[in-house]
C-alpha cells in the first residue's frame, strides 16, 4: 500500500533545524494550503489547512538554508500517523494533524531563491527517527 502526500503552500514561520539523539538533522516547518472557491450563493470562501512537515539530513539543513516564513514552498512526502494510525494531538488547546515526512521539496520562490530542488535521504520506510517523538 501506499500514500502519498502533494501540496504547494506557504510557510507559516521561519525553520527550525534541530539534531536528534543520534546527530541526525531534522528541520520542523509548518505549510499553510489556501483554498479558495464561491458558493453556490456567490458568496467567496476560503479554508487553510495547514501541514506540519519533517525534514531530515541534509533535505533538513537545505529547507532550513533556502526558506523563510511566507515563502511558497512545494512538499512531497508521506504520513507520519501516531502509533495506532491516527492523526497526532498536540498544542493548547488540542489539536490534531497528521505529520508529513517530507521527500522532496521545490522551493517555489518569496525571497528570490529561485526554484531550486532538494530530494531527501531520510531513513528508510519503517524506520522511526528519535525526530518524530513529538
Amino acid at each position: 500500500m501506499f500514500i502519498q502526500i502533494t501540496a504547494i503552500g506557504r510557510l507559516g514561520k521561519a525553520p527550525e533545524m534541530k539534531f536528534g539523539k543520534s546527530g541526525v538533522a531534522y528541520t520542523r516547518f509548518s505549510v499553510a494550503v489556501n483554498r479558495r472557491w464561491a458558493g453556490k450563493d456567490g458568496e467567496k470562501r476560503e479554508e487553510t489547512p495547514w501541514l506540519r512537515c519533517t525534514a531530515f539530513n541534509g533535505l533538513a539543513e537545505s529547507v532550513n538554508e533556502h526558506v523563510d516564513k511566507g515563502d511558497l514552498i512545494f512538499v512531497q512526502g508521506r504520513l507520519a500517523p501516531d502509533e495506532n494510525g491516527n492523526p497526532k494531538l498536540w498544542g493548547d488547546p488540542p489539536r490534531a494533524s497528521f505529520d508529513v515526512v517530507v521527500d522532496t521539496c521545490r522551493f517555489l520562490g518569496g525571497t528570490g531563491n529561485g526554484d531550486k530542488v532538494a530530494k531527501s535521504d531520510r531513513p528508510a520506510v519503517g524506520e522511526v527517527p528519535d525526530a518524530l517523538a513529538f
